[in-house]
């Protein structure tokens, strides 16, 4: 099925669901995209179902973001389904981030809940950890552009950007890492803007 033909499932779905009559999908904004387990590449570990048997290894547990959030879901869903021992401890994107910053730079185990684009994935040396059962990710995921049922005939050149925009995985990963160094948001899309015009990305965007 085509990430556009309103059947919310996976991802964000269960918020999404709320506000359906509401809104209008108008486009896919990013994707697709991974998410799962994974560990610095110095971990011998190749699967989720392998956690159990070096559960001594991890004993902060598996390093999660927000709770409630798609990921986190998916994520309680794989400790259910593969009966680990490990806990899930919820956090934050950034307190995710810090963790496995830090035990990286100590060479020492550790398993956190995430997912791609992220700047981490150009800093780090790190995989994802084989998933058979497929429960923290059946499928790629996408993002979406939505608007209000109202939107296009009070915004009709917007309703068109919106429709045909969509960044590739590696050009927003970019763009994050230089707002994570401490650029300003609109300084970094200033810069990207400059880096990428001509190449064919933005174009169809404003055509």
């Amino acid at each position: 099925m085509g990430p556009l033909k309103g059947d919310y499932h996976g991802g964000q779905a269960d918020y999404v669901k709320k506000v359906a009559g509401s809104i209008k999908v108008v486009g896919v904004s990013e994707g697709p995209m991974t998410q799962g387990l994974a560990v610095p590449d110095y971990v011998d570990i190749k699967s989720i179902a392998e956690l159990n048997d070096h559960a001594d290894k991890f004993p902060s547990g598996i390093i999660g973001i927000d709770a409630g959030s798609g990921l986190m879901q998916a994520a309680d869903a794989t400790v259910k389904a593969y009966g680990l021992k490990l806990n899930l401890v919820p956090g934050s994107e950034a307190a995710m981030e810090a963790a496995f910053q830090r035990a990286y730079s100590k060479n020492e185990p550790i398993v956190v809940t995430t997912w791609e684009p992220l700047p981490m994935w150009s800093k780090f040396k790190m995989r994802y950890l084989e998933d058979p059962k497929k429960t923290m990710m059946s499928e790629p995921y996408y993002c979406f552009h939505v608007t209000s049922k109202d939107f296009e005939s009070n915004f009709p050149k917007a309703q068109a950007f919106l429709t045909r925009f969509h960044i590739p995985n590696d050009e927003e990963a970019k763009i994050m890492g230089w707002i994570d160094g401490g650029m300003k948001p609109e300084d970094a899309a200033s810069k990207w803007i400059g880096e990428v015009k001509g190449k064919g990305i933005i174009e169809p965007w404003l055509a």
